[in-house]
């Protein structure tokens, strides 16, 4: 749920070597939830996917247990269009909605390595957007990048997963797990055995 406009000024240093990560069983008490061409696994407390399907739902479960969260929410579904993949955890604290997003974008007309894409990647990204750390990772046998950021808003300090996967049409898959910087690490292994089970559907 976040604007990307201007280029980012962060220097990272990203290591060579990719990493395989072997998937693991989601827990039990997940489910899986669908968007417009991807699907994923999460905790039964989020709630979305399309959210052209799940808007109201997703307003009225946001003003009964997390209002900081409606403005933003809003904001976010005037803009069906932009999202493939859109969720909020219902258990989310400290005045920030956890939440899941996926949009699909197109860097070049051209095909590149993976590991040029995330070079240019890095410089696209607004300046408030500030790159921890960016490796290439193997997961299912497929390399996608996969970066941690700091990401500076207007009243609050967020930190976010982030992987990009590129299709066969050379179309990017950006999916953010975003959360606030004090639940972040306990959040990590969720996020991290969410994307395990990231899919691309048929479409």
């Amino acid at each position: 749920m976040n604007s990307r406009n201007t280029a980012s000024t962060t220097t990272v240093t990203t290591p060579q070597t990719t990493r395989v990560i072997i998937p693991t069983i989601p827990p039990q008490g997940w489910a899986r939830f669908e968007g417009k061409g991807v699907a994923m696994q999460l905790p039964d407390t989020f709630i979305g996917g399309n959210i052209q399907n799940y808007s109201d739902q997703m307003l009225e479960s946001a003003k009964k247990q997390l209002p900081e969260a409606v403005s933003i929410l809003e904001d976010a579904l005037q803009h069906p269009e932009k999202f493939a993949f859109l969720a909020f955890d219902r258990a989310s604290v400290n005045k920030f909605a956890t939440n899941i997003n996926v949009v699909k974008g197109r860097f070049s007309e051209e095909q590149y390595p993976l590991a040029d894409i995330q070079k240019e990647l890095i410089k696209q990204f607004p300046a408030n957007f500030k790159f921890l750390t960016s490796d290439i990772v193997k997961i299912n046998d497929i390399e996608v990048i996969r970066s941690v950021l700091i990401i500076q808003m207007q009243t609050v300090t967020a930190k976010e997963l982030q992987y990009i996967r590129m299709d066969e049409n050379n179309d990017a898959w950006i999916t953010a797990y975003t959360t606030n910087t004090v639940e972040f690490e306990h959040r990590l292994p969720t996020f991290e055995q969410s994307y395990q089970s990231f899919e691309l559907l048929p479409q």
